[in-house]
């Protein structure tokens, strides 16, 4: 093989069997190299030798995953994420509208103020940004108040079960 030539059958196929010497290999490498011809043929060469999927591989495939006994796991897959899905919607819904509940209960708004402010004439010179600031304040300042109590009740019964439970162990 020459520098100016193109590799041989003979030399492709002594490359493919590995009958080639270094010195060979070496000048067979490097002209493949650089000559996109010889290299195109020697992929063709190579592309030969691997291993090629069976014709009827992607048929078998999908045969086997249309069996019913796997639609059926599959399925079931699918109804079980679901149901994990509902239940967890369940539980968030149901801590927000006892949240919400618990809220609402918590603000025991004196009956007094509402009335007193019914009770209260237009012609007085408090403004109407005042009287809101005022029943912002008392509204804030009932909710803090039902919430501390609330926070002290849940303090002293978490308080009541952690001493129950220690002197059960003990």
């Amino acid at each position: 093989m020459n520098d100016n030539q193109h590799i041989s059958e003979q030399d492709l196929l002594n490359f493919r069997n590995n009958c080639l010497n270094q010195e060979e290999l070496e000048q067979l490498l490097s002209h493949v190299s650089s000559c996109n011809y010889c290299s195109e043929r020697l992929a063709d060469i190579m592309s030969e030798e691997m291993l090629q999927a069976p014709k009827n591989l992607k048929d078998s495939i999908l045969k086997a995953t249309k069996r019913p006994d796997i639609q059926i796991a599959m399925k079931a897959n699918e109804t079980s994420k679901n149901m994990q899905l509902f239940f967890y919607s369940l539980k968030i819904g149901t801590a927000a509208v006892a949240a919400l509940l618990l809220l609402f209960l918590s603000t025991n708004i004196p009956a007094e103020n509402a009335s007193s402010k019914q009770a209260i004439p237009l012609s007085q010179e408090m403004s109407m940004d005042d009287e809101l600031d005022n029943s912002s304040a008392s509204w804030t300042s009932v909710i803090r108040e039902n919430l501390d109590d609330f926070s002290s009740n849940m303090m002293d019964f978490s308080n009541k079960i952690m001493k129950t439970e220690v002197t059960e162990h003990d």
